[in-house]
């Protein structure tokens, strides 16, 4: 009996034994899982806090949850003092003032005085998870510098245009008013009228 009782405490230790692994296991097992989770949300925070592009995230109800420091520097206003508020208070706040026609894109254009500035904001509507409402993921990106570029190359092709439609039509004048006239044009005026089409040539 005694031998009985001795070998039944010990299975009922390794039961117990097997039991309290399996527990360690799960809870080793949840323990990584929660330092995985702890890992990506610190990566995409570094991500969103050193992004070029403004982030902001809404709620439902629209009101912001989250905004990056690029927002902060966009708006020149704090980041920390943006949750709960809606963006169209940030923009007022910050005399953003929305261009009446939208891209067709969707895309927002907001212009910013002192200084002047140019900000072009893109909603993007991220599914609610199991019933949970949607949100908003809206991106903000200064294109003042972009613009300004397509703009001085728009200049330059005008001038550009100019530059060659001036010349090439004062070469055709001239031309046309020696083929005009050819008959009562003596060589010393065709030879002048050919030396300005030559000269309008050259600057061509």
């Amino acid at each position: 009996l005694l031998v009985a009782r001795m070998t039944g405490g010990a299975s009922e230790t390794r039961r117990l034994a097997a039991v309290l692994a399996g527990q360690a296991s799960v809870l080793i097992g949840q323990l990584e899982l929660v330092d995985a989770l702890d890992r990506e949300r610190r990566m995409m925070n570094a991500i969103l806090r050193h992004s070029p592009v403004g982030v902001m995230l809404e709620d439902a109800a629209g009101r912001i949850v989250y905004a990056n420091p690029e927002v902060e520097s966009i708006y020149n206003l704090q980041a920390s003092e943006m949750p709960g508020r809606k963006p169209e208070e940030i923009y007022a706040a910050a005399g953003a003032v929305p261009r009446e026609d939208a891209e067709s894109d969707g895309t927002l254009e907001l212009h910013l005085r002192d200084p002047d500035r140019i900000v072009h904001v893109r909603r993007v509507v991220i599914p609610g998870l199991e019933g949970e409402p949607a949100g908003v993921l809206t991106l903000h990106e200064d294109v003042t510098a972009q613009r300004l570029a397509l703009e001085a190359k728009d200049l330059m092709l005008r001038a550009i245009g100019h530059e060659v439609r001036s010349p090439a039509a004062a070469m055709k004048n001239t031309l046309a008013g020696i083929m005009q006239w050819d008959a009562t044009i003596d060589a010393g005026g065709r030879r002048e009228l050919l030396q300005e089409a030559y000269e309008s040539s050259d600057r061509l």
